[in-house]
């Protein structure tokens, strides 16, 4: 985890926003944004959250929901069983052709690669974080 200071005041920080009459100040003073995301080095597995979409066909393993693969008993554990087949990704892999590389149940290896999560990055504006300052 890293934590960073910036020597901002809240009003520099949120700017001045447009409000159909000061374009300058708007223009001269934008604010700023502050990135927050997860390390692109510390791997995450799992499913996305369960949409409650029944039929769907997925594009890639990055789509997967728990709803995919759990079993839909009282215990709710991961079903290596369950048929997602590598046919219904290859309809749309998009540039990542390692998306077919994985297959259901396989192997460790194979599971894995389909439970990978992408590290999340979110983009927020100050005036949108300092609302009540």
């Amino acid at each position: 985890m890293m934590f960073i200071g910036f020597s901002l005041s809240a009003t520099d920080a949120k700017g001045k926003v447009y409000n159909g009459s000061n374009w300058v100040e708007a223009l001269a003073n934008p604010g700023w944004y502050f990135v927050i995301e997860e390390r692109a080095g510390e791997p995450v597995f799992g499913a996305d959250k369960y949409t409650g979409t029944k039929t769907r066909e997925l594009k890639n393993w990055d789509e997967l929901e728990w709803g995919d693969i759990l079993t839909q008993n009282e215990y709710k554990f991961i079903d290596v069983m369950k048929s997602i087949t590598v046919d219904q990704l290859e309809s749309n892999v998009g540039p990542n052709v390692y998306d077919m590389a994985a297959f259901w149940g396989a192997n460790a290896g194979d599971m894995a690669l389909a439970l990978l999560q992408r590290p999340s990055r979110v983009f927020l504006h100050g005036y949108d974080m300092l609302v009540n300052l």
